[in-house]
């Protein structure tokens, strides 16, 4: 009488761990197989961002100008400071220094 007594109360625990986790193995798969697939990151437009990768080489997006000098962003424009460095030079925080101004480049939106 132990013997089966014992016997179901392992048999009805079982069971409910069964039913109690199964949901939940059940949302993670689709969680996962629903997650959104990451698109590699363009390197054009990772170090310039008015820039894109065509056929291989990197050129201007569309609606791209630059002025050489300053240049106050109007409505519905996008600019960044170009500046011209010499390898392993970087432009600081708040100025092209050391390297040399170009100018504004601006992307309209």
């Amino acid at each position: 009488m132990k013997l089966t007594l014992r016997f179901a109360i392992l048999l009805v625990f079982g069971l409910a761990t069964y039913l109690l986790t199964t949901p939940l193995a059940r949302e993670n798969r689709a969680w996962t197989a629903s997650s959104p697939v990451v698109q590699e990151e363009d390197k054009c437009e990772k170090a310039h961002p008015w820039q894109h990768t065509v056929d291989g080489k990197c050129v201007d997006k569309p609606n791209v100008t630059h002025y050489h000098g300053d240049h106050s962003p109007g409505s519905g424009e996008e600019c960044w400071i170009e500046c011209l460095c010499y390898e392993g030079q970087y432009p600081g925080n708040n100025s092209c220094s050391p390297c040399s101004y170009v100018g504004t480049v601006c992307v309209q939106y």
